[in-house]
């Protein structure tokens, strides 16, 4: 909203200069009307005003006077001048003090409709470009800059991204977003900027103290949808901030993570980050170990089409999984690859590069096996296993396996190895058989859920653990732990009780 001043002593006059404003021109609102040039002046010091419109001859002081005066304090103003007198001196008086324009009177509600309005757009794109720079500095720099038409006791601060990857480049324009806002916040001004990279986009909104939280959050559903209709693939994250402009950029930093973290392939999301949200989504380092070593596993299997099917099933992928979770999976699988074929190619980029082109994860998946895995497929399998790799490879197969009743033999035939071959390197490394290794797995997954689920029975856990019956079940959980298991779960309760 930019603000007006009429300056003329003819009231009935006056009153139809406002009314023609109110009119024509939403954006401009009358906060003041002064009958002689000093009042007009006294207005100027105290309000902040965007026109000027005023009469030449007053009272007290003449309308040249008061934009001269003026021009003193308010370098920004912009004026209007109406005159009945049709005097060259006058005009080029006007032009010296850089006034806007020149009406004569009786005023032409055409003309006078085509100067405001010009007068407005150029006072906004003036306003708009001001304040997105001072949000790019905000954003970019250490220093927070001072700027009084953005000063607010709290912001809506809203990061758009367009597409999948950061690095996409945004069709979203300043002038599109600027359209999409007005059409949803009609009554608010707004900075926009460039964010860090090219997908992304930033918009700061100061909003009013006694603005209800409903409304606040009805535009910014309307601006979402505006944005969705001009692209499919839009990625909205928004919080409304109650620090200072000090904060902006912290806030930005974690609208983009925001982002970073919870962006599904193939949708659009508006996503709000609350008051002490730190969620990031990164794989565990147990997923990470075990994901290492199923792909380690996998490279034993002889045939490529089983090879492909196990490889996507190793990856636990659902279409609701976010991006930046399967990066780090795609990622984890590449490094695996580098030490195989003992060269390290840019394989962040190149996953950049599938995500962009893919409207699914499965599609993701499928071209990155093309791409990025089965060219080096015959120099990983040609490649001799160490024994350390199979070791590794029998860790992950067993614990993955806890639930299951595995044979020797099975697992000979999942490595691909004879079963004297395996037990004589495991034992070697490991002092004991594979058997007794993966007995002493589950014991300790019996003793987990022993201490998690009190009520459960020794009978469900035998069972489900793959135990014949649960009198082998507390032989064997008694070998490992020196304890029966109503021993060692009466041991935890008086434990629990005494903590």
């Amino acid at each position: 909203m930019f603000h007006v001043l009429i300056a003329e002593d003819i009231k009935p006059i006056a009153r139809n200069v406002q009314s023609h404003i109110e009119r024509i021109e939403p954006r401009a609102h009358v906060v003041a009307t002064a009958y002689n040039g000093l009042d007009a002046l006294e207005i100027l010091k105290k309000e902040p005003i965007d026109i000027l419109v005023t009469d030449i001859r007053m009272p007290m002081m003449d309308g040249l006077s008061l934009i001269e005066a003026a021009s003193s304090f308010h370098p920004r103003l912009k004026s209007i001048l109406l005159t009945g007198y049709n005097d060259f001196e006058y005009a080029r008086k006007a032009i010296q003090l850089n006034v806007c324009d020149y009406l004569l009177k009786p005023l032409d509600s055409v003309e006078f409709e085509r100067v405001l309005k010009k007068l407005v757009t150029t006072i906004e794109n003036h306003k708009n470009e001001s304040n997105d720079l001072w949000l790019s500095k905000c954003l970019h720099q250490d220093h927070i800059y001072h700027n009084p038409e953005m000063q607010a006791s709290r912001y809506l601060k809203i990061v758009i991204r367009y597409g999948l990857s950061p690095s996409n480049r945004s069709e979203l324009t300043h002038a599109l977003l600027r359209y999409a806002f007005n059409g949803s916040f009609p009554d608010h001004a707004c900075s926009i900027s460039d964010g860090h990279t090219l997908a992304e986009k930033v918009m700061l909104v100061p909003l009013g103290e006694t603005q209800d939280e409903q409304s606040i959050l009805s535009s910014i559903q309307a601006l979402f949808h505006k944005l969705q209709a001009m692209n499919s693939q839009i990625h909205m994250a928004y919080h409304i901030m109650t620090q200072g402009a000090e904060h902006i950029r912290t806030c930005y930093t974690r609208l983009r993570e925001t982002l970073d973290h919870q962006i599904v392939l193939n949708t659009s999301q508006l996503l709000r980050l609350s008051e002490g949200d730190t969620e990031e989504t990164r794989l565990s380092e147990s997923e990470i170990e075990k994901l290492n070593l199923q792909f380690q596993t996998l490279m034993k299997h002889g045939g490529r089409e089983e090879f492909i099917q196990d490889f996507k099933h190793s990856l636990d992928m659902n279409e609701d999984q976010s991006v930046w979770l399967l990066k780090q999976r795609l990622m984890i699988i590449s490094e695996a690859i580098s030490k195989k074929i003992e060269f390290t190619l840019n394989w962040e980029r190149e996953i950049e590069q599938i995500i962009r082109i893919s409207s699914s994860c499965a599609q993701v998946v499928d071209t990155f096996i093309m791409r990025c895995v089965l060219p080096y497929y015959d120099k990983f399998k040609s490649r001799k296993n160490n024994v350390q790799e199979t070791l590794e490879a029998i860790d992950c197969y067993l614990s993955s396996n806890l639930y299951k009743n595995i044979t020797l033999q099975s697992l000979a035939d999942e490595l691909n190895y004879s079963v004297s071959y395996i037990i004589r390197i495991f034992k070697k490394s490991r002092g004991m058989t594979p058997m007794e290794y993966f007995n002493q797995l589950k014991i300790s997954e019996a003793k987990k859920l022993i201490v998690e689920n009190e009520k459960l029975l020794f009978k469900d856990i035998a069972d489900a653990l793959g135990f014949t019956d649960q009198h082998y079940f507390t032989k064997v959980f008694k070998q490992y732990t020196g304890k029966s298991p109503s021993e060692f779960k009466q041991d935890h309760i008086v434990n629990r009780k005494a903590n």
